[in-house]
């Protein structure tokens, strides 16, 4: 009986394995159709991986996509200076700076998460400022990027530890290595940011340096935002473009070390600080039901330290497209159409 039941386990097994090799091979070897030519704005951040690794494996043309990828230092410049310009198709770009846009600009949708993190921005900060701990951080010189996601876990972060933006003294710079060298040069006590520049700063501070993380406090979303004109002219084209990154969310399951490498390499940082925050990415392609409340909290911050002039939150429902990768794995999609 035991030989039976072995037998039926190993045959499931091999048969479970024949079904992902067809479909594995569906996927990658079976469009025949006309290929499209679209522009995509990559932000070079860590969480914007499976778009990276998905350009470099040429998993789009394989999905009869002619992708130009056009590299942005962050997913902020890639929505601002690329999809609301008109100068790109399709961008990555993390959850605030999709809000910030959100109060004037109508033509977006977000058709997928292709990554997240709840321990992702960071701040860093010199030891000989007298920092060693977050409650040192009161009436210091920190810096970061406005209207950003690094500025709104700076909030949160200081909110967690009793603070408010009020009891430092804040400035902005819309450069990351700005804030490396005025960190390094001491003209600032310490900055929020994220990798590649967290891991600059730490080389060239080396003990001197003090990074605080507060892991769950927020979870930061990168996501793929489409034009509406691109909705209404190739909608096929969009679907094809998340084949090709649930291909490279694939890879990125298979070969950690490999994907690790080519991130690093996209955007300029070296592997081992790229493997320091692999652990606490979800690369995934997917769209969760905590989305539009995440957008919808965001939104409210914004309103009430009035970084925006708009007074009422926008409906987010109206900006998710659930309907590309329901077609496409609609198991990925937990987003309810009605949620708000």
């Amino acid at each position: 009986m035991r030989k039976i039941i072995l037998t039926v386990i190993i045959g499931v097994i091999i048969i479970a394995g024949i079904l992902y090799e067809q479909r594995e091979k569906q996927e990658t070897v079976g469009y025949s159709g006309k290929i499209e030519n679209i522009t995509l704005g990559v932000a070079q951040e860590t969480l914007a991986a499976l778009a990276i690794i998905a350009a470099e494996k040429g998993y789009f043309h394989t999905q009869g996509v002619n992708v130009t990828v056009k590299s942005f230092i962050g997913g902020k410049q890639a929505l601002i200076n690329g999809l609301l310009k008109g100068d790109v198709d399709i961008v990555t770009a993390a959850d605030v700076p999709i809000v910030f846009n959100s109060f004037n600009h109508h033509n977006f949708k977000i058709v997928a998460t292709i990554g997240s993190s709840d321990n992702e921005p960071r701040i860093i900060a010199r030891k000989d400022k007298g920092i060693f701990k977050v409650s040192d951080l009161k009436n210091k010189k920190i810096i970061t990027k406005k209207a950003a996601a690094v500025h709104y876990f700076l909030n949160v972060f200081l909110a967690h530890n009793g603070l408010i933006e009020d009891d430092t003294e804040l400035s902005f710079t819309k450069n990351g290595n700005e804030m490396v060298t005025l960190l390094a040069e001491g003209k600032v006590d310490a900055f929020s940011h994220r990798e590649p520049f967290i891991g600059k700063a730490k080389e060239l501070l080396g003990d001197n340096a003090v990074i605080f993380a507060i892991k769950g406090a927020y979870i930061k979303t990168f996501n793929l935002v489409v034009t509406d004109k691109l909705i209404g002219k190739k909608p096929d084209v969009i679907k094809r473009v998340l084949k090709a990154l649930l291909q490279a969310e694939r890879y990125v399951n298979k070969q950690p070390a490999a994907a690790i490498k080519l991130v690093a390499h996209f955007i300029g940082a070296t592997e081992e600080s790229i493997a320091s925050v692999w652990g606490d990415l979800d690369l995934s392609v997917h769209l969760g039901r905590a989305l539009v409340s995440s957008l919808k909290s965001e939104a409210q911050w914004v309103v009430s330290n009035q970084l925006v002039n708009n007074v009422s939150v926008p409906q987010y429902n109206n900006y998710v497209a659930r309907g590309f990768l329901m077609a496409v794995k609609p198991a990925a999609v937990t987003f309810a159409a009605t949620a708000q």
